[in-house]
């Protein structure tokens, strides 16, 4: 999940990932409830392959709700991997994330819903960790 500690002028996120592509956000409780899940009832997740996510937002979109739950504006650039290891960005970090660019959304959070798994959306995620539920 992602956070605004990061961001550039801690409003402003550079990023190489572009800003129409949706990434899969998945809360880490989620992940040890969804592993729970699976060892408590084998017979329903035997063979199943899951890509955990509790939503599929674009980077606006994220920004968009912690601008509302933090009551300032936060922005999202998309820029080259040089701007981003620029506003500091590791150079290495900035070079990989690029594939998020051309690689397949694989996470389909109904899928998981369908097997029974309640995933938190990123907004329920970002109240909690604020104190705001």
């Amino acid at each position: 999940m992602l956070d605004p500690a990061g961001f550039v002028d801690g409003r402003r996120l550079l990023t190489v990932i572009r800003t129409d592509r949706p990434i899969a956000l998945i809360a880490p409780e989620d992940i040890g409830k969804s592993a729970a899940a699976a060892i408590h009832d084998p017979a329903t997740f035997n063979g199943v392959t899951l890509q955990l996510a509790g939503d599929l937002l674009t980077l606006p979109q994220i920004a968009d709700i912690l601008s509302r739950l933090d009551g300032k504006e936060y922005v999202v650039q998309s820029g080259t991997v040089e701007e981003a290891v620029a506003a500091g960005l590791h150079p290495g970090v900035a070079r990989g994330l690029t594939y998020m660019n051309v690689a397949p959304v694989l996470a389909r959070p109904e899928l998981a819903r369908s097997y029974g798994l309640s995933l938190m959306s990123f907004e329920t995620w970002a109240r909690q960790r604020r104190g705001l539920t």
